[in-house]
């Protein structure tokens, strides 16, 4: 049968089909990020293939940017963790040159809070 769970995938791409531009971009997000219409293959992975970035996908199906845990996304894929929390356990280990963030129509589906915009770039002197 076809398998229509929500699903995680973290991707590394490797191999360009031309000049690499040897940047480390990090795409966070939820199912568009994922590429969850189109099996698992979304812009990130276009972005690794054709301009030769190493991709790197921390993208959940049915999660949201507001740092809130996701009971739906948790029990459709074993994760219901937010865009902020993905982002505190990647930053520590691991650098990249630029981060992507998907802006999530989750939020709104789902009736999260916006928040507030912090005065810190530093992780570590935001409110959580």
């Amino acid at each position: 049968g076809m398998d229509v769970g929500w699903t995680y995938r973290r991707v590394e791409c490797e191999s360009p089909l031309w000049t690499r531009i040897e940047k480390r971009i990090l795409f966070l997000g939820s199912s568009v990020t994922y590429g969850e219409a189109a099996n698992g293959t979304s812009f990130a992975d276009y972005l690794g293939k054709i301009d030769g970035v190493y991709v790197t996908k921390e993208a959940v199906s049915a999660t949201t940017l507001a740092d809130e845990f996701s009971g739906y996304a948790y029990l459709a894929s074993g994760n219901g963790d937010s865009y902020v929390k993905r982002l505190k356990k990647v930053g520590k280990t691991e650098e990249f040159d630029a981060v992507v963030v998907q802006l999530s129509t989750n939020d709104a589906a789902m009736e999260k809070p916006l928040g507030e915009i912090s005065q810190s770039a530093n992780l570590e002197n935001r409110n959580d």
